[in-house]
């Protein structure tokens, strides 16, 4: 080998010298510390993401045991509104029964063999029922009647009513030409 290739292949092997040692400090010093920062951030978000996981997964649990008991607050709710279609029929025992109890006489339900059935617009599962109460009583029984049909469970609401006046106002215990009209909300499914 020639003395100028020695020159230049001892120049070279200079450079690399110095070029590693250069790198093996910028290594130690830079690489390195950065390198297990590195580490410790991708276990940290491997760690965050797995308690994200499992946070969320308890909280879509939570969430549908939230979604469950709502349900069943509202089926509880709606019972208290809503009369089932299998069930209308045992409200006309259930007045004649409050009508016994509060000494109505003459009670009646009209239309009991077709109760009237009104398609509530936008309402797939409900309708709305009807019914005519007529009987005699006094302004006192009257009063307990209508109060007891209002505090009636499932809910019926008192549409319409009306008492003639007494044909002897000297006659307290006269009774009087009595009619409600009823309305409920029926369950259809």
């Amino acid at each position: 080998m020639s003395r100028k290739n020695r020159k230049i292949l001892l120049a070279i092997l200079i450079v690399w010298a110095v070029y590693f040692v250069a790198m093996v400090p910028f290594y130690l010093f830079v690489l390195y510390p950065l390198q297990n920062k590195a580490i410790i951030a991708e276990d940290n978000i491997s760690g965050a993401v797995e308690k994200n996981v499992i946070a969320t997964s308890i909280n879509r649990s939570k969430l549908s045991e939230l979604i469950e008991k709502d349900i069943e607050q509202s089926k509880v709710l709606l019972k208290k509104f809503m009369h089932e279609s299998s069930d209308v029929t045992d409200l006309t025992f259930a007045f004649n029964e409050m009508a016994k109890e509060l000494g109505l006489s003459g009670f009646n339900v009209s239309n009991r063999s077709s109760i009237k059935f009104e398609q509530i617009h936008g309402c797939r599962h409900l309708s709305e029922g009807r019914m005519n109460l007529n009987f005699k009583a006094d302004f006192a029984q009257f009063a307990r009647f209508i109060q007891r049909l209002e505090s009636f469970e499932p809910m019926i609401f008192v549409d319409n009513f009306s008492i003639s006046l007494p044909r002897n106002t000297r006659d307290e215990k006269q009774l009087n030409d009595a009619s409600i009209l009823i309305a409920f909300l029926v369950n259809k499914s």
